[in-house]
């Protein structure tokens, strides 16, 4: 392939940059197989964790097959297209430690064969619908990348969401197979939303209804394609911090490298199609022997298991300690958690706030303690404004839920959380403008509240507010209250009353 959507095979990209004809790698890379995945994601998450995970499997001689990756959304393009300077090849750089042996490990990863942006190219993208080698659509497009939307027009492809675009792709294919039940594909949410891909595919039947688009195909993408649920769980905070000294050591420069924790775990619901097209090994719940497969991935029954814990134990304890750290004035995760004062409040909210409400200690207790290590990674360095995109769809999501399991038990923990739902309201705060990363039109709605806070009644509204509560009528009364006290103490430059609830 050529041009803007594809790669110069043999073309050298200039300079000492990685390529394919660079001496480092010349000749140690898979030939580029048949295109077998789309990746709706460009992040730095899906490179350093399902790609990897593929390459990995390609080179074990088990699959066969390469990805074109597309971005999430319009403004992911243009980055994404500079990938074709590489021809597709990036950096992993594991560093970390597993089983108390320190791992630093840089692996080139070959198995993305295209670039296809839907944004720029819809017929390009439609067309990849009649590929009868596509087996598979990958997705991370975040939390709120999963939802419904009617304002999508199928005539504007740059107004449509992922679902939508979705749907658009299965429905050009379910015309182009005559609605074979052979051209059904397996869909691989890895959005952190409960059951993720049960979710994905009522939206796209949702929009088959919408758009008038048939029974018969709404049966076919109902019985001959499938939609697993996933828990995925790695640390991939982004590029090295130090650019210069990541060439130096691997002799070519890399503009899409990203650093990874060894850690890695990625549940897939049980599935016999997904089976059949990935060969991954099959597990029931259990310990942290769970995750030691050769790939890190798995086939289960209980991807509810996996997530929960997860959920709340890593990603719950991250949306707490995210704010309060910028709060502070740090910049990531290790800075916080390894602080003299501030990493004690962080531990006690998650073992005394997030372990009774999503399990208990004893259960979760062993799987906490190894968060925390992963936490102190010295060698990760997780920036703290990434972890607060779409922050108050991620407290809904991984926090809120406690406050409810925790009622009339804990009310130094209810009040803990009362703190971090103020906390992430000051992220929108006019002090914090283009520091939070979300929706526009989700920050216009938070900021419209925040101004007529002046008045006295902004915040309520914001804290009742369906539109940012997921269509629910948002807090409780009594949560409402703590919060708006912990947001006056914050708007103060306070920390205190986290330090005595937690510390």
């Amino acid at each position: 392939m050529n041009g803007a959507d594809g790669f110069s095979r043999g073309q050298a990209s200039g300079g000492e940059r990685l390529c394919r004809q660079h001496p480092k790698v010349a000749g140690k890379l898979l030939a580029v197989g048949p295109e077998r995945v789309l990746q709706v994601g460009e992040g730095n998450f899906l490179r350093g964790f399902a790609d990897w995970m593929l390459d990995r499997l390609a080179r074990s001689g088990k699959w066969t097959g390469s990805v074109v990756i597309t971005p999430a959304r319009p403004r992911g393009g243009p980055r994404l297209s500079a990938l074709t300077r590489q021809d597709g090849l990036y950096t992993v750089w594991t560093r970390g430690l597993e089983r108390s042996a320190v791992v630093d490990r840089a692996e080139v990863v070959g198995v993305i064969g295209r670039v296809l942006d839907p944004f720029q190219d819809w017929s390009g993208y439609l067309a990849l619908a009649e590929s009868a080698g596509l087996e598979i659509v990958i997705s991370n497009t975040t939390e709120r990348g999963i939802a419904w939307d009617p304002t999508v027009d199928r005539a504007r492809p740059e107004t449509l969401n992922y679902p939508a675009r979705l749907t658009c792709l299965l429905h050009r294919r379910f015309q182009f197979a005559d609605g074979d039940p052979n051209a059904g594909l397996v869909v691989i949410p890895c959005e952190l939303v409960e059951q993720n891909g049960a979710l994905l595919r009522s939206l796209v039947l949702r929009y088959v209804d919408w758009w008038g688009l048939g029974e018969e195909f709404g049966r076919w993408v109902q019985t001959h394609n499938s939609f697993v649920d996933t828990l995925v769980d790695r640390i991939v905070p982004g590029p090295p911090r130090d650019a210069g000294d990541a060439a130096a050591r691997w002799g070519y420069t890399d503009d899409f490298a990203v650093v990874a924790e060894p850690y890695r775990l990625w549940a897939i619901s049980d599935d016999e199609l997904a089976a059949a097209r990935l060969p991954w090994e099959w597990r029931t719940v259990g310990d942290e022997g769970d995750r030691d497969t050769e790939f890190g991935a798995f086939f289960t029954s209980r991807v509810d298991w996996y997530r929960e814990r997860k959920l709340r134990v890593l990603n719950g304890t991250h949306t707490f300690l995210a704010p309060l750290g910028l709060l502070l004035g740090m910049d990531s995760v290790r800075e916080v958690v390894t602080h003299e004062r501030w990493g004690s409040v962080v531990r006690g909210f998650m073992r005394e706030v997030v372990l009774p409400a999503a399990g208990g200690k004893a259960s979760l207790g062993p799987y906490a303690d190894e968060v925390w290590d992963r936490f102190r990674n010295p060698f990760l360095d997780h920036r703290l404004s990434d972890i607060t995109l779409n922050a108050l769809a991620k407290f809904r999501i991984r926090l809120l839920p406690l406050w409810r399991r925790l009622a009339g038990e804990n009310a130094r923990a209810r009040e803990a959380l009362a703190w971090s739902l103020a906390s992430q309201i000051w992220l929108y705060s006019d002090a914090n403008r283009g520091r939070v990363e979300d929706a526009p039109e989700v920050i216009e709605r938070v900021h419209n509240h925040l101004r007529a806070e002046e008045r006295g009644e902004g915040l309520a509204e914001l804290l009742a507010d369906p539109e940012l509560w997921g269509g629910e009528v948002g807090v409780d009364h009594e949560m409402a209250a703590a919060v708006q006290a912990h947001w006056q103490a914050i708007r103060l430059g306070r920390t205190d009353a986290v330090v005595r609830l937690l510390a």
